[in-house]
């Protein structure tokens, strides 16, 4: 049959067959792409870059879900998104994010079965399929999940295309950066630094209105930097198990680690001691004997041992380790937190004439002898030093005591204070990462960490965020053209 008219024709317009009573329409469009033929990359940044409507959010049983942070992607094994902050039928809620085209990619994953998973809040799903709304964690818990297909503001096959066009790592005002003058640049970097700073103050202010003690918080935020990424949320969970304030009541550093290790779940078993030399097997049991005595008088509940990632980890990272460099920097000679007031005498070290050595000084405390030839408890190693290293020593003065140390300086209405800690930080190396390697390759040389913040701050608040026409580079993206 021919079209029923020859007349040239609207595109949008559905096709009309036939003639007299007998025509008819034909609507002519490109079926959308299936989910399966997406790749799970695409889905993951969907959800890492908030892509879809948020207003109203639903999991598939009904909750009102509100999305506070989706979580740091995870390039190694376990879920894809770590440390997610999420609201569920207005219960606050932190744990990890698994990502998948379809629901039934959970169990053929198998992750239902690995309890590296049972911290996941949340299942995220671009399309909804029959094992929807009926999945399960190693734990027996039923997992809230989101399905984000009919929340997307582009169909799939337009964020596919996109998808496949888009550079590697790139940005859309790439090719604008370099006519930002660098003193521009560094003004802006600055700019964003310090609103996330003030946002991390913020945090830890609303914690203490909630009667939070700052030094508990203190403790808590330089557990999580010291975790390193897959290990951050679990050092932080560890925190709140064997909180700062029992820790400084016990009587012996060993009962310390001894209890840190015990609700870690990492204490080995006699099995996993076997062929171990006697140096090893007589830490590891004492240890054991301690935490026994500890939990007998005041017990703590442990944690698995599956929540720990080793794997892909340099031996630096091993969450072992970093424990016991946490033992020492809480219960160590000279120990800023064998004082009352821990973070008051972080605030002091920022005054100093030294103010970065001060810091490290406070921070790099040196753990017992047993470590110096051990980087777990079920077997020995090669001598190495293993005290922090001044590189994750830099992350908790960023990431932990300037913070809390700014709060002290608008508790106390202390300019000097404030001056001081932005001054440190921006005496401190630049931090190497993912995102500062981004803004490298438009150009941008960070300087100091407080300039590498900056760079953090600009591609969580405003590139993921899309508030281009908000930042100095993007905002010329957008700026008429010159009449």
């Amino acid at each position: 049959m021919e079209p029923a008219a020859e007349t040239p024709r609207d595109a949008s317009a559905p096709l009309l067959y036939g003639a007299g009573e007998d025509v008819y329409e034909v609507r002519v469009h490109e079926p959308d792409a299936a989910p399966t033929a997406v790749p799970e990359r695409m889905a993951q940044e969907l959800w890492r870059d908030l892509r879809f409507e948020r207003a109203d959010l639903r999991t598939t049983a009904g909750a009102r879900l509100e999305i506070l942070q989706p979580g740091v992607p995870n390039d190694h094994q376990g879920p894809d998104f770590l440390g997610a902050r999420l609201r569920l039928d207005g219960q606050e809620q932190t744990g990890d994010v698994e990502v998948h085209l379809v629901s039934a990619g959970w169990t053929q994953h198998g992750h239902h079965r690995d309890p590296r998973y049972n911290r996941v809040v949340l299942h995220v799903t671009l399309a909804a399929d029959a094992a929807t709304g009926g999945l399960r964690r190693q734990d027996g818990a039923l997992l809230p999940e989101l399905v984000l297909g009919p929340r997307l503001r582009q169909s799939v096959r337009s964020l596919l295309y996109d998808f496949r066009l888009q550079q590697p790592e790139s940005l859309p005002c790439h090719s604008l950066w370099p006519e930002l003058p660098a003193a521009e640049q560094q003004r802006f970097l600055r700019a964003r630094a310090a609103e996330r700073c003030e946002a991390r103050r913020d945090a830890l202010a609303g914690a203490v209105l909630r009667g939070a003690a700052l030094d508990e918080l203190l403790y808590q935020e330089m557990m999580h930097a010291l975790g390193f990424a897959p290990n951050a949320e679990a050092m932080r969970a560890l925190a709140r198990r064997a909180p700062l304030e029992r820790l400084r009541r016990l009587d012996a550093d060993a009962d310390a680690e001894a209890l840190l290790f015990g609700a870690a779940g990492l204490l080995p078993t006699p099995e996993a001691l076997l062929g171990a030399d006697r140096p090893t097997v007589e830490y590891a049991r004492a240890l054991a004997e301690r935490y026994a005595a500890l939990q007998a008088r005041e017990p703590v509940p442990e944690m698995p041992g599956a929540a720990w990632q080793f794997f892909r980890l340099r031996p630096s990272n091993f969450p072992t380790l970093r424990i016991a460099q946490a033992c020492a920097l809480v219960r160590g000679a000279g120990s800023a937190f064998g004082a009352p007031d821990a973070a008051a005498c972080f605030a002091e070290a920022f005054r100093s004439p030294a103010p970065v050595a001060a810091l490290r000084a406070l921070l790099r405390r040196p753990p017992g002898a047993f470590w110096q030839r051990h980087l777990r408890l079920d077997r020995a190693c090669k001598p190495h030093t293993p005290t922090l290293g001044q590189g994750r020593a830099d992350a908790l003065i960023i990431h932990a005591a300037a913070p809390a140390a700014l709060l002290l300086a608008m508790q106390r209405d202390d300019l000097a204070l404030e001056a001081a800690v932005y001054d440190t930080l921006a005496l401190l190396p630049p931090e190497q990462d993912a995102v500062t390697r981004l803004y490298g390759r438009l150009g941008l040389r960070p300087a100091s960490a407080l300039d590498s913040q900056g760079m953090h701050a600009l591609y969580r608040s405003y590139c993921t965020a899309r508030r281009c026409p908000e930042c100095a580079v993007g905002a010329r993206c957008f700026a008429p053209p010159a009449a």
